[in-house]
């Protein structure tokens, strides 16, 4: 049987880990970002849902 604590901690740390990488992303290459964020947005909000 799965943790929930430890689930949603998991998720947390992906979600944390995400955020890193787009910064850095943006960073690099500010103009392609822009197409980036909505998607990005629907893949966290996928991922907490399903938590």
């Amino acid at each position: 049987m799965k943790n929930p604590t430890r689930t949603s901690y998991t998720n947390f740390r992906l979600i944390k880990y995400i955020s890193d990488i787009r910064i850095v992303y943006i960073v690099n290459h500010q103009t392609y970002s822009y197409f980036s964020v909505p998607f990005f947005f629907c893949f966290t909000n996928a991922l907490v849902n399903t938590s």
